[in-house]
Parts: structure tokens; C-alpha cells; sequence
């Protein structure tokens, strides 16, 4: 059973690096997404509409399945001042 448990969470481990593997690859999309739409609009004065909508589909999946990511791989942000100003206002109004 315990070699089961071990497969199974070396095989999600991997498929969150694969997840942020593309979570990567949004990024680097986004920012040629942007430089063809700032070109485009500036050089060969086009308008494309759907550089707007890519790029805001392309933040929504950055910012949501990025930090799946991150707080699968424990890297997630983490405020700790929040926490220590937590911790003293427990400690005392609890003294112990």
C-alpha cells in the first residue's frame, strides 16, 4: 500500500511540474501576445481585438492554476507578519 501512495504522489509531483511548466509558457505567450499587439497597433496601425482577450485569459490561468501550482510545490506567498501580529494579540489576551 505504501509503495501505491508513493507512485501516486510522484505522479502528481510531476504533473505539477508540468503544470508549471505551462503556467511558463502562459507567460512567455503573453508577453508576445503584447509585443504583437503593441507592434500592430504602432507600426501597421491594425487594431486586433482579440489580443485583449487573450491576455486576460491568459492572466486568469496564470494566476489561478500558477498558485495551484505553487501551493502544491509549498512555495505559495505567505504573509507571516500577519501571523506574528496574530500570535502576540493571542498571546496576550490568552497568558498562560
Amino acid at each position: 500500500m505504501r509503495h501505491a501512495i508513493d507512485c501516486f504522489s510522484h505522479a502528481l509531483d510531476v504533473f505539477c511540474r508540468g503544470v508549471a511548466l505551462s503556467v511558463g509558457a502562459a507567460v512567455i505567450a503573453t508577453v508576445l501576445v503584447i509585443s504583437y499587439g503593441v507592434l500592430a497597433c504602432e507600426a501597421l496601425h491594425l487594431s486586433d481585438v482579440w489580443v485583449t482577450q487573450v491576455t486576460t485569459y491568459l492572466m486568469a490561468y496564470m494566476t489561478f492554476v500558477g498558485t495551484a501550482a505553487l501551493a502544491w510545490q509549498g512555495r505559495h506567498l505567505k504573509v507571516d507578519v500577519v501571523n506574528a501580529i496574530w500570535a502576540s494579540a493571542c498571546s496576550r489576551a490568552c497568558p498562560r
